[in-house]
């Protein structure tokens, strides 16, 4: 599992990063049309949440990181299962 808690190392610590993913989402749920578009957006004001958790951490310096625990599968789970969600979406569409 060292590499899955890895995956978030650019992301902790560093709040403006995952502001701009969160940035990314918006922009793409905007300039692909309307279908699936609440979906992207979820995984837009997700990584806002996780953005402003590690603020938090940034601005309340602590040794321990437990909410990493939770935190980051929850925003893989969501990032995937939506993205997957949005692209089946748009598939059957095109069909």
């Amino acid at each position: 599992m060292d590499w899955f808690y890895g995956l978030s190392q650019p992301f902790r610590w560093d709040p403006e990063r995952s502001l701009l993913v969160a940035v990314a989402w918006v922009l793409l749920a905007v300039g692909l049309g309307r279908r699936g578009r609440q979906l992207l957006l979820v995984v837009a004001g997700a990584w806002v949440l996780f953005a402003g958790i590690e603020l938090y951490f940034v601005r309340h310096v602590t040794d321990m990181r437990m909410d990493v625990v939770l935190t980051w599968p929850v925003l893989c789970l969501l990032t995937i299962g939506c993205g997957f969600l949005w692209l089946r979406l748009r598939l059957a569409s095109a069909a």
